[in-house]
This record gives structure tokens, C-alpha cells and sequence, in this order.
């Protein structure tokens, strides 16, 4: 038989995947070894018998110059410890206990030569990757959560018999195939799924051929990312010739049999042919290459995964390799200077630079050719501070933050005024006889402990100043967030003189200026590879940011105004007059009329309420100071008030009122509202730090507030995926401008971008080159690239988004009979092409139509067109979706989309029902889904009964495959009768319905009456007639098919239910199947015996296979 081109999942991704996976050093195993290294038991997971192997292969204990065992109650205790997590804690927290014990390990007591100590056991030896074993399996069944049934996930990564890493394949032909297969590992680590094998996971991968993503324990949908190397050319090369090499290497003989042992004939075949030629590389072949491969995977397990406010996160590829860059920069002393080399990371808002931190730190204080290294992190604000060291608690890293620059008491000691300085290796405790820790920061510089130190800049201007001698230690790295404010000028002078070796590492979040770049190269220049904006939002780690500038058109009573100008500038002379004038002449004096910020609150209202009210996402505001905070607040609260439809909840968060915040010339008359809002935010907060905490936290985790108002505070640090729309009323540069921008540009459900709405005119006009923007003139170009888009340049593409709906239905013959729309669509491939085009169509339409530069420029009639198709376009594809039984995934527009035609289009005539989801198996509830559409043509209901009886067949499929194939023939066939106008209308509807009969009541063309009543019979008379067909003369034929059915159902049903329920877990239980195959072996010859009839054994192997199957899938 020729062998042809196959999209299967096992043949385009599964086997190819294991092929490589043991080329790299896995051993695999088929499920049948697999289970039993767990003991029969498919509850269980780990592979205890490699795993009590390795542990004893790991471990031992010096004593005294002898070497010895741990003991066998030691290690029993090890594998139970791994056995019995705090489940009852949480899935996230047993997993992390899990984490804890296999990286750090688990110290017993034993005693030697009847001394009692501790002893540290490993579970895998992290610094050398040859020492352990490396196990891949397919088909890994494990019981659901208190369930009778398994899931079985594609490939399981063992280390050491222990299930790390768990990888989901899919074919590159299915749509969408990355998402289902990441929806797959979701839906395994809820609570129904198979918790049981994900408490152990680290690594998780979805796998399709030319494409592949990777993630960790419980990681949204949002955050799977993409992997780049970012090595040398010269490694990456070599790196692609090793994995072509692997990729075309044959496999030994007994492990290709390990590998094919759970696929089909059509498989082994496909993989024997496939291996005769050269293979090319695919995406999934790098991922795992890069990812999987033993030393990596250790790596990445051991020093990129942290737990953040108990979320499991494991680096991106730019964290990654710019942390081992650096490492290797700052590992080597120069011989001349005694320093390291230091430098600057650049990785741009929304990129996880908090964590990069803490991972750099983390492997900083791990290096071996590093003593005693002592860390400190800088920042240039307090809230920066808080929420660095915070970042640091979250991950449970030891972090002590400074307190003062310097106490009197370390300066008394400094000057020899005192005795020496103790010393402190705690973090936060101390023994009650000793005095409390001094946690200035110039005392902890001068400690010993391996805490890492978090402080503000001005703390470590004091500390300059009250410190007479350098500090010199090679071994400090001071790490400074967001570089470009702190690490440049007199400061850095400064701190170089008082650390003459320490090494400066810088991190920013903003492209560096131009003149910052030539002092970033005196202090070690950049570090390689930076991360730029445009990086982030090709591999989806943020999402792209739009642009719009709203401005009102100011006017004013020119007569009226220099007539009272006059008359208050009296006392003043001419030139005073003039400076008066030229002071109140500006435009940010202008944006604080009062009718202006009312003008803008109202907008505001209306734009966020028309848009993003209800989805979940919410917005900032960005005023020029406290007293515009507070009217706007009044404003918006007023104008919800007195317009039921524009009510947004929000809130200010700003410093007291004697701290300066915002542009000079704060009073301005408005103190006493200030002061007002202040104290009445103190009476119901009674801090600062709970206001804003409670604030912040609700902003985040809670519905309300919707909107943030602010002056200078969470213009930076501040990290909401949630927040979405940015409307600037005040002017913003450089940096500050690019970090402000950034709030909005995190990942979230169903967010496509993050627009700025600017009503300032900080950018101008986006038409404009970069480099001519009055707030970015002082950066590159090259790095300033993909950083905003205007909205226009979205919204120009809506015309062209427009006509590719349409084009699909090119060529029909009635533009406007709604049922040759609907026939139109019959053609799987074009259905998809027509929702897909829908609902970009529907996205940038909801853009254009928030847009005033869109609404301004556009003719009514054009935008009134749009509306109204979109309107019809929708209903269209509603009506498609029920005739055809499509269950599209929409949740990335819908909410959306649906407040867009909420609030833009009109109802005409009565609303089109929408059909809820519902069970395809259940038969009650389709017939009530059936009744809600009275209004359907008869060809509409018959190919909507069919399509929806074909999706049911298919779930059903493997229960009585030959019998649901042919019923699923015959439904096809009655489909293309009526679509090639062989039958009527009536005719159609009538087979389809009785097709939906037979299928509800599992009767079957052709088939015996014996076996009418009895459909697990029918099934195996199903697989019976397909094998013996060619066998067995067609007189009897029916007879002995019957007959094998029946009795090989009772042999079946005597042997694995209890009670007439199945036993638990009978599917993996040897001994029953053995017997079983046994007994029904047994009686298959005897009947044929009887009618004289000789099968070949391989056949009846098949047969009994085939039951077999069949009764796993029957009896749960």
C-alpha cells in the first residue's frame, strides 16, 4: 500500500516530538511500563521504581572520611514527602511546595557510629545533568479528580521518575490548533481535570508542527509565549546542525518499537516511510531542542521559575538569555582593575523587568566564582521601592529594605566612637538579647549578611555623605531601576568614588536617550540582547498601543476678557501688565478652564462608558495637578449623577497636600478643596499607605473603581493589565511620556490594544516623523519603533476590512434573499473566512466609531452603511451559526462588539433569539433548542438537525466506530442530495429527523434485531462484520456476527461490572484484561470451530483489540 502525505496529529507532531525527545537522552516508555513503574495505579504519577533508583544513586553521606547509604526508612520518608503535598492548601500551593522540596531538597535525621544529625537528600542533581534520568512517555493515563475516567495527556517529561514537564500535540491542519491545545492543559489543571500530574509540572508545551509555545503550572491562555535563541550566530548555527542531526538520526531498534508501541498500523508505516529521506526542521523541533533538552531543562526549572504573589512564572526568552549574558559579563575579574564589568539592560515596559531582577539576583548570590556577594537595588522613588522590595517578599527571596541613609549610631561607629560594628545574618529576626537591627542602609552595607538591600536614591546620597571610606569590594552589585533618571551625572561620580569596585548594572524600561547611551557606555554600555517595544508586541508580551488626540476647540469673549484684565492689572505698570498676560497665556493655563475640564470629564465619561464599560478593562487619567484631580473626580461624579446612562465610578490617588506634586503654582486658590478631599480620604483611610493600597487593590482586583485619576503617582512601576485607556489632559516628556504610556500596554482577556486619548497634544501629529515629536525628539528613531500607532492608521484600514466581508459573497445571484446567504455559507472553509473577516471587520469599526477625527471626517451616509452591515452581518452569522452547528470562538471581540452594536445600531424589527450552548448528547435539551426555532425555513432546520447529529456522531465515534461511520455516511449523503437539488425541501428534513432518531436511539442500518436493544452488541457487530467480511460466507454471515457480538459483550460484562456498575479502574488492571482476552480468544475459536470456519490469529487479535476499546470507552 503507497504510503501518502498525513496531518494527523500522531504523524505530523506526536511522533515526531518523542522521536526527538529521545534522540536528546529520554528514555521512553510505552504506557504499560509506565504504569507499572506506578504501581498499577493509574491515581498515581510518580515512576517510583526509577525514582527510588535514582535517589539512592544521588545520595549519600560523608562521615568522617567513610561514605554511607541513606537508610531505607530515609528514603521510603523521601518518596512519601514527594507523594503527600498540602493539596488541601491549594492546587498553586501544593505545587509549590513541590518546587520547594525538589530544588532545595529535604534534610533527615540518621544516625552514624551513633551520632544523630541532619542530612540533606536530593531529588535531582541540578549542577550536573548526566547524573540523572530522563523518561518520556505517551498516552499517560491518569484518573481524573474523583472520577471514574482518565485524561491522557500526550508526553510526559519524567526526571528521575518524577512528571516535570507535560506537552499537549496537535495537528497543524486543525484551526487554531496552539489554542485548543493550550485550552487542553487548562482544562486538565481544573478542578474535574488531572490536578493530580500538574502539582509536579513545571514545564508545559503546546505543539503544532510549524508553530509551539510554552508556559508553566497554571498560566492563563494570555501569557504562553514563544521561544527565540538569543545566543552567538557561530552557537546558533552549531545548535542547528546538532538538531538536524537529531532530527534525521535513526533510533535504535528497541526503543523505535518503545515509540511506535501505542499507534496504529497507518502510523508506524507513515513514520518508516517518512525516515528514509531527510527531514526538515520544524518550529516544534526547535522548541523542544531549545527547551527540553536535559541541561536546559534543568536551567530553566532550577533558576527561572519564581512564585510572584503565589503565580507560578517562568522566564521569557529575553530574561533568560540577558540574565546569563550578564552573568557571564560579571563573573570575570579584570586583572588590572580588580572590577567587573557592569552595564545597561534595556527591556521595555510590560516585559517582566521586576522579575528579571529578582532571577538576576537570585543567581548573582548562587555563583560559585562569586564570594560573599552583597546586593543592592536603587530606585528613585518610594513607591518604586515598596513595590520592588514587595516584588522580592512575593518570590520569597530575602530582602531587607533600608530604612534611613544613615543612623547616628552607624556614623558614631564609623568615626571609632563606638566598638566595631556587629555583625547581622538575619533578615527580620533577632535573639531577644541582642539590640534591634539597624537597617540603615549604610549599616547594612557595611554587614555581612547576604540579604538583599532595597533603598531610594536620596537614602544613598545621605549614606555618601556620612561614609569617609570607600567600600571596595569587588563583590557588590549595585542594581539601579530605571537607569536613565539615577545612574548618569554627579550621582554616578559620586557612588563610584565611594565604591571604586562595585558593579553597576542599570535597568530600563524606556529606551535610553541619546546622550545617555555614551554614559551607559562608560560604566560597561549596553547588555545584549535588548528588548524593544517592538520585540514585546511581535511575541505578544504586550499589547500594541493606539494613538488619538481630542482637543476642544477653546473660544473666548475677547472684549469682555481684556475689559476685566484691565481693570484687575490696574496697579501694575506696563511691563508687569505684560509678564501677567504672558504667564496666563499658555496653553496648560488654558487647560485648567473650568468649562474645559468639565468638557473633558464629560467626554471622558461618554468615551469610556461607549467602550469599555462592562468588558472589565478600565482607564486612568492624567491631570496637571491635585486640584484638577479633585474637580475631575466632582465632574464625572456629577455628570453620572444626573445621566443614569455616563455613570463611571473613579477615584484620585495623589501625595498630601504639603508635598509638590505636579507643575509649579499648586494653590492656585484651590487649597482648601485640596485640603477638603485630603483629610475627608484620611478620616475614611486613616493613612496614607492604606489609601493608597486600598485604592490601588481595588483598582486592581475589584469592578469598581473604573477610572484612576492622578498627577506624577502610578505614572511608572505601576503594573494593571485591567487598565486599558489613557486620557492625557497635561504635558508629558521623554521618559516620564513613554513609561505613562506603557500603564496601558499589559496583556488582558479580550484586550487587542491599549489607547492613548490625548487631549494635551503631547505627540502631535502621528504623520510626523518620530524623531519630530515634542516630547521625543531627544531618542532615536530605530528605538522608538512600534511604540504608538494612530488611531487613524487603524481606522483607514475599516474600508478595506468592509469589502473582504462582502468579497466572500461574490457571485451570489440574490443580494438580498437571506436564504441564499445562508446557503452560500454551506462550505466549511468559507464560514470560517466569512467569521474571521467579521469580526476584524467588527473590531476596527467599534475603533473608528470612538474616534472623533473618524466621526469629523467620515460622510454620515458612509458611517450610517457600516453600522447598519455590521448590524446585518452579525445576524447573519448568528443565523449561520445555529444552521451549521459552528461553535466559533468569539471571546476575543465579543463583549466588545457587542457594546458596540448596544450603542451605535438600532433594532429593526424584532431581536433574533440566540441560541444558549448546550450538551450535544443530551436529548431533552436539543429538543428544546429545537422549539426555540419555529421561524426556520425547512432546509435551515434539516441542515442544522444534520450538521448538529454529525458533531454528535463525532464525539461518540470510537464507541462503535464502524456503525456511528456509516450513520454518519448516510447523513452526508442526504446533505448532498438536497444541496445537488436531488431532493425537495420536505424530503430533507424528513431523512435528517430520522437520522437524529436512529442516532439518539442508537439504531443502526442493517442491524440484527437481537441486537436492537442492546448497543455495546451493536458495537462490537459492528467491528466483527468489518474484520470477517472477507472470511466468512455471506450466508451465515449475519449469524456468527451476532453471535460473536452477544457473547463477547456477556464475557465482557461478567468480568468488569460489580453490581452492574464498572469496577474502579478496570481499564489498567492486567490481570483482568489478560483473563479477559483470554476467555474471549477462547470463545471466538470455538464458534468458528462450530461452523468450520479458520481465522487468521492476527485477525482475531484485532477483534478482540477492537471490543476491547470499544468497552474502555463504554464501561466508566
Amino acid at each position: 500500500m503507497e504510503t501518502t502525505l498525513s496531518l494527523l496529529e500522531n504523524d505530523s507532531s506526536k511522533i515526531p516530538a518523542l522521536h526527538l525527545l529521545v534522540q536528546m537522552g529520554y528514555i521512553p516508555l510505552t504506557p504499560t511500563q509506565a504504569l507499572a513503574e506506578r504501581g498499577g495505579r493509574s491515581g498515581a504519577v510518580l515512576l517510583e521504581g526509577v525514582l527510588r533508583q535514582q535517589l539512592n544513586a544521588l545520595n549519600s553521606i560523608t562521615y568522617r572520611g567513610r561514605t554511607y547509604a541513606f537508610s531505607e526508612t530515609n528514603l521510603n520518608a523521601a518518596v512519601l514527602a514527594l507523594r503527600d503535598l498540602p493539596v488541601q492548601d491549594g492546587f498553586t500551593s501544593a505545587n509549590k511546595a513541590f518546587y520547594d522540596l525538589v530544588t532545595l531538597g529535604k534534610s533527615f535525621e540518621q544516625v552514624i557510629d551513633g551520632d544523630r544529625k541532619s542530612y540533606t537528600l536530593r531529588y535531582v542533581d541540578w549542577e550536573h545533568p548526566e547524573n540523572n534520568v530522563f523518561h518520556v512517555v505517551p498516552e499517560f493515563s491518569v484518573l481524573r479528580t474523583e472520577r471514574h475516567d482518565a485524561y491522557r495527556p500526550d508526553l510526559v517529561l519524567f526526571v528521575n521518575g518524577i512528571p516535570m514537564g507535560v506537552i499537549e500535540c496537535k495537528s497543524p491542519k486543525i484551526q487554531h490548533a496552539l489554542k485548543k491545545a493550550i485550552a487542553q492543559h487548562i482544562d486538565y489543571q481544573s478542578d474535574s481535570g488531572i490536578r493530580a500530574l500538574y502539582y509536579y509540572s513545571n514545564l508545559l508545551l503546546a505543539l503544532a508542527g510549524n508553530e509551539a509555545r510554552y508556559a508553566t503550572t497554571d498560566t492563563g491562555k494570555e501569557f504562553w509565549a514563544s521561544w527565540r535563541e538569543q545566543t552567538a550566530q557561530d552557537i546558533r548555527q552549531a545548535d542547528e546542525e546538532r538538531l538536524t542531526r537529531l532530527v534525521n538520526n535513526s533510533l535504535s531498534p528497541d526503543y523505535e518499537n518503545t515509540v511506535l508501541a501505542c499507534m496504529n498500523n497507518d502510523s508506524r508505516l507513515f513514520y518508516q516511510e517518512l525516515r528514509k529521506a531527510p527531514v526538515s526542521i520544524s518550529e516544534q523541533d526547535r522548541i523542544l531542542y531549545n527547551l527540553c533538552r536535559p541541561e536546559r531543562l534543568l536551567d530553566l526549572i532550577y533558576n527561572f521559575i519564581v512564585f510572584d504573589d503565589n503565580v507560578k512564572k517562568i522566564a521569557r526568552y529575553q530574561q533568560y538569555f540577558t540574565i546569563r549574558q550578564t552573568l557571564q559579563r560579571v563573573s570575570k575579574l579584570d586583572e588590572i582593575s580588580g572590577k567587573r564589568t557592569g552595564g545597561v539592560i534595556w527591556h521595555t515596559q510590560g516585559s517582566g523587568k521586576s522579575l528579571t531582577m529578582v532571577m538576576l539576583a537570585q543567581l548573582l548570590a548562587k555563583q560559585p566564582d562569586i564570594p560573599n556577594p552583597k546586593i543592592v537595588l536603587v530606585t528613585d522613588r518610594v513607591d518604586l521601592d515598596n513595590q520592588l522590595t514587595e516584588t522580592f517578599r512575593k518570590c520569597k527571596k530575602d530582602v531587607v529594605q533600608a530604612t534611613t541613609g544613615a543612623s547616628d549610631k552607624i556614623r558614631k561607629k564609623l568615626t571609632n566612637d563606638s566598638d566595631e560594628i556587629e555583625e547581622s545574618t538575619e533578615p527580620i529576626r533577632y535573639k531577644s538579647n541582642r539590640p534591634p537591627r539597624d537597617t540603615s542602609l549604610l549599616a547594612l552595607l557595611h554587614e555581612k549578611s547576604d540579604d538583599i538591600i532595597t533603598t531610594v536614591i536620596n537614602k544613598f546620597e545621605v549614606a555618601l555623605k556620612s561614609n569617609s571610606e570607600p567600600i571596595d569590594s569587588p563583590n557588590l552589585f549595585i542594581l539601579v531601576d530605571e537607569a536613565h533618571r539615577t545612574q548618569h551625572g554627579n550621582f554616578h561620580i559620586s557612588m563610584r568614588r565611594l565604591f571604586p569596585k562595585a558593579c553597576f548594572l542599570g535597568f530600563t524600561g524606556t529606551p535610553l536617550m541619546k546622550e545617555q547611551k555614551s554614559t551607559a557606555r562608560q560604566f560597561g554600555g549596553l547588555i545584549e540582547p535588548a528588548y524593544t517595544i517592538r520585540d514585546a508586541v511581535e511575541d505578544g508580551a504586550v499589547v500594541p498601543l493606539l494613538y488619538e488626540g481630542r482637543h476642544h476647540h477653546i473660544t473666548a469673549n475677547a472684549s469682555a476678557l481684556n475689559r476685566f484684565f484691565d481693570k484687575v492689572s490696574e496697579p501694575l505698570n506696563d511691563y508687569g501688565k505684560a509678564q501677567l498676560k504672558r504667564k496666563f497665556n499658555r496653553i496648560d493655563i488654558l487647560n485648567e478652564a473650568d468649562q474645559i475640564i468639565y468638557a473633558r470629564a464629560w467626554d471622558i465619561a461618554e468615551h469610556y462608558v461607549a467602550n469599555y464599560q462592562g468588558t472589565g478593562m478600565k482607564g486612568q487619567i492624567v491631570v496637571g495637578k491635585k486640584w484638577q484631580a479633585v474637580k475631575y473626580k466632582k465632574y464625572i461624579d456629577e455628570i453620572g449623577s444626573a445621566n443614569d446612562e455616563l455613570r463611571v465610578t473613579c477615584e484620585v490617588i495623589i501625595s498630601p497636600p504639603d508635598v509638590r506634586e505636579g507643575e509649579d503654582g499648586e494653590s492656585d486658590g484651590y487649597d482648601g478643596e485640596v485640603r477638603g478631599f485630603w483629610k475627608r480620604q484620611m478620616d475614611r483611610y486613616r493613612n496614607v499607605e492604606n489609601y493608597e493600597k486600598t485604592l490601588i487593590g481595588a483598582f486592581k482586583k475589584q469592578e469598581v473603581p473604573e477610572l484612576l485619576i492622578v498627577v506624577d503617582k502610578l505614572l511608572t512601576g505601576f503594573d494593571a493589565p485591567a487598565n486599558s485607556v489613557l486620557y492625557l489632559t497635561r504635558s508629558l516628556k521623554e521618559h516620564t511620556l513613554l513609561q505613562a504610556i506603557a500603564r496601558v500596554n499589559r496583556v488582558f482577556p479580550e484586550k487587542t490594544h491599549g489607547l492613548i486619548v490625548d487631549y494635551y497634544g503631547n505627540l502631535g501629529h502621528l504623520d510626523q516623523a518620530l524623531t519630530m515629536y515634542s516630547g521625543l525628539q531627544n531618542f532615536d528613531l530605530e528605538d522608538l519603533q512600534g511604540s504608538l500607532n494612530s488611531i487613524n492608521s487603524e481606522t483607514a484600514k475599516l474600508p478595506q476590512a468592509h469589502a473582504e466581508v462582502w468579497s466572500i459573497f461574490e457571485g451570489l445571484s440574490n443580494k438580498l434573499d437571506l436564504k441564499s446567504y445562508e446557503e452560500w455559507l454551506f462550505n466549511e472553509e468559507k464560514r470560517q473566512l466569512f467569521y474571521e473577516s467579521l469580526s476584524r471587520y467588527t473590531r476596527i469599526l467599534q475603533l473608528a466609531l470612538s474616534s472623533i477625527a473618524f466621526m469629523e471626517t467620515t460622510p454620515a451616509e458612509l458611517i450610517n452603511t457600516y453600522k447598519k452591515d455590521a448590524k446585518a452581518l452579525m445576524d447573519l452569522r448568528d443565523m449561520v451559526k445555529w444552521r451549521y452547528s459552528d461553535k466559533t470562538d468569539y471571546t476575543l471581540y465579543e463583549q466588545q462588539v457587542r457594546k458596540l452594536i448596544d450603542k451605535y445600531i438600532s433594532t429593526e424589527g424584532e431581536t433574533l433569539i440566540v441560541t444558549p450552548q448546550f450538551a450535544l448528547l443530551d436529548q431533552e435539551q436539543r429538543q428544546q433548542e429545537s422549539n426555540l426555532q419555529p421561524e426556520k425555513s425547512l432546509a435551515a432546520q434539516a441542515d442544522h438537525i444534520s450538521s448538529k447529529t454529525l458533531k454528535a456522531i463525532e464525539v461518540k465515534l470510537n464507541e462503535a466506530p464502524e456503525l456511528y461511520r456509516k450513520m454518519a455516511e448516510l447523513i452526508q449523503e442526504t446533505i448532498d442530495d438536497y444541496h445537488s437539488q436531488r431532493i425537495s425541501e420536505l424530503e430533507y428534513y424528513t431523512r435528517s429527523k430520522e437520522h437524529e432518531q436512529n442516532f439518539e436511539n442508537e439504531r443502526f442500518e442493517g442491524a440484527p434485531s437481537p441486537l436492537q436493544q442492546n448497543p455495546i452488541a451493536m458495537a462490537f457487530y459492528g467491528v466483527t462484520k468489518v474484520l470477517l467480511a472477507k472470511f466468512v460466507d455471506t450466508d451465515f454471515a449475519d449469524t456468527l456476527y451476532t453471535g460473536l457480538a452477544l457473547g463477547i459483550e456477556q464475557k465482557i460484562r461478567e468480568s468488569v461490572l460489580d453490581n452492574n456498575r464498572p469496577l474502579v479502574d478496570w481499564q489498567n488492571n492486567f490481570d483482568l484484561i489478560g483473563k479477559l482476552r483470554i476467555e474471549i480468544d477462547d470463545f471466538i475459536l470455538e464458534q468458528c470451530s462450530e461452523i468450520q470456519i479458520r481465522l487468521p490469529y492476527d485477525l482475531i487479535d484485532q477483534l478482540i483489540e477492537g471490543c476491547l476499546s470499544i468497552a474502555t470507552l463504554r464501561y466508566v
